[in-house]
């Protein structure tokens, strides 16, 4: 009975996929190089409008360097942020922009290890520079930050300004007086940026204020601006400065 069901079964032909029996290899796309930041093209606007207020039609990351990258020639003018790993800059900067995620945040200390360049209304940069003095970096990785803000601050022609940001709370650390005297030694324009405000009291404010001069040997001319970024203290102060080194 079953040689009969055989004989009479119509044995279907053996196809593996669309091709025969042969199995067909897929073929292997090539790979797409990956591309560097895409930002549209530069349209300088004014920081401020008509009526003096803070106008931001764009704030985007368009450069990151490493230890070994080169430095863009941005041809626009340049304002950096620096200050110790926990100080608050990130913050800071999403704070001026009026964004919540431009500049990386992180509960851990030392996130910052490039010096990243935004372009704030296609007509300048703000350049967030590595964070100093986190103390569980290992010693190569902090000498090799250290140079890396150096070949910035000595190198880049477009730099107007440097914003020293230094924790209102505390007296400004050896790293702080350090940094303060490299910028002044160089010719730069420093502003002290005193982060933090909310976290004292505004009867503590001119005492710190005060502590912050005198540790870091401020000339009068040198500003002090007290900031915060839970009531956005300070950030029209930062961007009128700002301007008014644009004209």
């Amino acid at each position: 009975m079953k040689e009969r069901e055989e004989k009479g079964r119509v044995r279907k032909p053996q196809v593996e996929g669309a091709f025969g029996n042969r199995k067909q290899k897929a073929e292997k796309k090539p790979r797409e190089k990956k591309k560097g930041i895409q930002v549209p093209p530069a349209v300088p606007t004014p920081l401020f409008s008509d009526d003096g207020e803070i106008k931001l039609r764009e704030a985007v990351l368009e450069f990151v360097c490493g230890v070994t990258s080169p430095l863009p020639d941005t041809g626009r003018p340049e304002f950096a942020f620096a200050g110790k790993s926990n100080v608050g800059k990130s913050t800071l900067l999403n704070t001026l922009v009026n964004r919540k995620a431009l500049a990386r945040t992180s509960s851990q200390p030392g996130k910052t290890q490039t010096i990243n360049f935004y372009r704030i209304n296609g007509a300048l940069y703000f350049v967030d520079l590595p964070g100093y003095g986190y103390a569980n970096a290992s010693e190569t990785a902090k000498a090799a930050w250290g140079k890396m803000i150096e070949r910035y601050l000595h190198s880049s022609e477009q730099l107007k300004a440097v914003f020293l940001l230094v924790d209102i709370r505390h007296e400004p650390s050896e790293n702080d007086r350090l940094m303060y005297d490299w910028i002044v030694r160089q010719g730069l324009h420093p502003i002290i940026i005193a982060t933090k405000a909310d976290k004292i009291k505004r009867s503590q404010l001119m005492k710190q204020l005060k502590q912050i001069r005198e540790t870091l040997q401020c000339d009068a001319e040198i500003p002090v601006i007290p900031f915060s970024s839970e009531q956005a203290m300070g950030r029209e102060e930062v961007f009128h400065t700002v301007h008014g080194m644009l004209s």
